[in-house]
C-alpha cells in the first residue's frame, strides 16, 4: 500500500512562525529586565515599584517596542515568502495560459502547491478535451463530406437528364440510402453529446431477469438468422437496478453491433453474463471475434478511435456506451477472452433500498 505523503501545512507553518516570534520576544525580554535589575535588586516590592520608574527601565519599553516591530517585519517576509508570492506566481502563470503558455507542476506540498498542481491538471485535461473536440468535428466532416459528394453527384446527373428509367431508380435509392447514412451520423454524434447529461436519464426500477429478458428478445432472433450464437445468463435474477433502460438497450446494441463487425467466417457467438458483485451488478458481453491487441484495449472507448484503417463511419459506439454507463455511476472496460475475441464488461450499481 502506498502511504501518503504528509506535508507542512501553510497554517502550521505561520503558526509557527508567530509562535516563535512570541517565545524569542518573551526570552528577550526576560534577559533584558534581569540585566537591568542585576545590580541593584530592590529589597521589597515598594521599592521595585519606585525602580521601574527610572530612566533605565524606560529603556526596556524602548527595546520591546522595536523588537515588536522587528517580528512584524519577520512575520510579514514569511507570509510573503510562503503565501503572497506562490499566489502572486499562480496568478501569472493563469494569465500565460491565456495567451497560449503551459502552466508546469511544482513539488511543492503545501495547499497552495497542490493547488497549482490541480490547475495544472486542469489544463491538461482541457487540451486533451480540445483535442477530442477537434477530431471529432473533423472526422464528422470527413464522414459527413464522403456521402454528401454522393449525393450531389447522383443528383447532378439526375439534374441533365437523359436517364432510363431503371437507372433514375438506382440513382434515386442511391441518394436515399446517402442521405440515410448521413443522417445516421447526425443522429450518432448527437446521442454523444447528449447521452452523457444525468437529467436526461430516465430512471426505472428493473430487476437483471427483466433487463436480460428485453435483452434476449432485442436480439435473439435477429442473430439466430445471421447464425450467432447468443445466450443470456444471470446469477441474480432478483436484483433490482435503477437505471434508463432505452439507454441501456443503446449499450447492448453498440456493443453487440461492434461484436458483429469482428467476427470471422465460423463459431460466430455472443454470450451476456450477469453477475452479482456486493453492491454492483457486472455485466460482461463476450464474442469471439478477433479480439483487439492489448495496447489498444483502453483507447477503443474514446471518441473516433477505431482499429479498422478503412474506417467509413465514425467510431463513436463505444464512446457513447462509456459516456452512459459512467451516467449511471458505472464503470466500463474492455478484456480480450480465452475464446479469441473481445469482452467488453461493464458494472451499474444495486438499487440502494436493497
Amino acid at each position: 500500500m502506498k502511504l501518503k505523503k504528509r506535508y507542512i501545512s501553510i497554517r502550521y507553518k505561520l503558526t509557527l512562525t508567530i509562535l516563535i516570534a512570541f517565545v524569542t520576544n518573551f526570552c528577550f525580554l526576560m534577559a533584558y529586565y534581569l540585566f537591568l535589575v542585576s545590580d541593584d535588586i530592590p529589597k521589597n516590592f515598594n521599592q521595585l515599584q519606585l525602580a521601574l520608574h527610572r530612566a533605565n527601565y524606560r529603556n526596556l519599553l524602548f527595546a520591546e517596542l522595536l523588537l515588536i516591530a522587528l517580528m512584524l517585519a519577520v512575520v510579514t517576509f514569511v507570509i510573503y515568502l510562503k503565501v503572497v508570492r506562490p499566489v502572486e506566481a499562480l496568478k501569472k502563470e493563469m494569465e500565460d495560459y491565456q495567451n497560449g503558455i503551459k502552466p508546469k507542476p511544482v513539488n511543492k506540498k503545501d495547499e497552495i502547491g497542490q493547488l497549482q498542481n490541480q490547475f495544472v491538471q486542469l489544463t491538461c485535461d482541457i487540451e486533451r478535451e480540445k483535442q477530442t473536440q477537434n477530431r471529432i468535428i473533423a472526422s464528422i466532416s470527413h464522414d459527413i463530406k464522403t456521402p454528401l459528394t454522393s449525393v450531389m453527384g447522383y443528383a447532378e446527373r439526375l439534374q441533365k437528364g437523359g436517364l432510363t428509367q431503371e437507372r433514375e431508380t438506382r440513382y434515386i435509392k442511391t441518394i436515399y440510402d446517402k442521405s440515410v447514412c448521413i443522417k445516421d451520423l447526425i443522429e450518432e454524434f448527437d446521442d454523444y453529446l447528449s447521452c452523457n447529461l444525468q437529467k436526461t436519464l430516465k430512471l426505472q426500477t428493473i430487476t437483471v431477469e427483466e433487463l436480460c429478458r428485453i435483452l434476449s428478445a432485442d436480439y435473439r432472433d435477429e442473430l439466430e438468422q445471421m447464425k450467432v450464437d447468443f445466450t443470456v445468463n444471470t446469477d441474480c435474477p432478483q436484483v433490482c437496478l435503477c437505471l434508463d433502460v432505452a439507454k441501456l438497450r443503446r449499450v447492448f446494441g453498440n456493443i453487440i453491433s461492434n461484436s458483429i463487425k469482428h467476427f470471422g467466417e465460423n463459431n460466430r457467438s455472443i454470450n451476456v453474463t450477469c453477475v452479482q458483485h456486493k453492491k454492483t451488478v457486472q455485466f460482461c458481453i463476450s464474442d469471439s471475434g478477433t479480439g483487439v491487441s492489448p495496447e489498444m484495449l483502453e483507447r477503443i472507448f474514446e471518441p473516433l478511435y477505431t482499429s479498422d484503417a478503412g474506417r467509413s463511419v465514425a467510431g463513436l459506439g463505444l464512446a457513447i456506451c462509456r459516456e452512459i454507463v459512467r451516467a449511471h455511476g458505472g464503470k466500463i472496460w474492455a478484456e480480450n477472452n480465452s475464446a479469441g475475441g473481445l469482452s467488453i464488461i461493464f458494472t451499474l450499481k444495486i438499487k440502494s433500498d436493497q
